[in-house]
């Protein structure tokens, strides 16, 4: 039996964390490329797109769940700028070679707090019943305000445990004690896995649905 330990993610993006409560949520998405040494940390270690905005609710009876106005938190993006994301890209990997970690991949989070029935995820197809599950789920941690905190380090530095969940999830929590070892399985890999993010006091569980990962 495999014994799969939370990994902890450093520098990890707003819109993993994305929280609310009664008075409104956070909207937005990242994307971001990742890293990972040979304890199995996960880095994000450059940003390609971010944008975090508050949405507030009416305080109405009624229309406590609609959005009345928005008010952005954060933008950042290269996604328009061949250049800086082609100096980003090259940056990155150097860094990445540089500090002995290797390459994990690209990951992009979407935040819209599963408000309304017409909830799109790419690449996974929700029926609504089960959307209609996750939007009261939401509703109810926010109500409550359970989201997780993300910690800091003796060095200010930020970071989160996370836990990968779902039959699959071995195509992405990989398992080895060495670095050559991990870039071995790493080397053919192609592919990409899609899911939910279910927050909690303790960590951010990534429960992957579909994927199509192959090495």
């Amino acid at each position: 039996m495999v014994l799969y330990l939370p990994i902890v993610f450093f520098n990890p993006p707003l819109a993993i964390l994305a929280s609310g409560s009664k008075l409104g949520v956070e909207l937005g998405g990242s994307k971001s490329i990742l890293s990972f040494d040979a304890y199995h940390n996960l880095y994000s270690e450059s940003v390609i797109f971010s944008e975090l905005s508050w949405g507030s609710f009416y305080q109405e009876e009624g229309l406590e769940d609609q959005i009345d106005t928005f008010e952005t938190k954060e933008y950042d993006s290269i996604r328009e700028d061949p250049e800086a994301l082609i100096k980003t890209i090259v940056g990155t990997i150097y860094n990445i070679i540089n500090n002995e970690k290797l390459f994990y991949g690209i990951i992009d989070f979407e935040v819209d707090a599963f408000l309304n029935q017409n909830t799109v995820i790419p690449g996974l197809k929700l029926d609504y019943k089960i959307i209609n599950k996750l939007l009261e789920a939401h509703k109810k941690t926010r109500d409550k305000e359970l989201f997780p905190k993300i910690l800091s380090d003796s060095k200010g530095i930020k970071k989160i445990n996370i836990e990968i969940q779902g039959t699959k999830k071995n195509k992405l929590h990989l398992i080895g004690t060495k670095l050559e070892d991990l870039a071995d399985v790493l080397r053919m890999a192609k592919g990409f896995a899609t899911g939910i993010v279910c927050t909690s006091r303790g960590a951010a569980n990534l429960y992957i649905m579909s994927d199509n990962i192959v090495y």
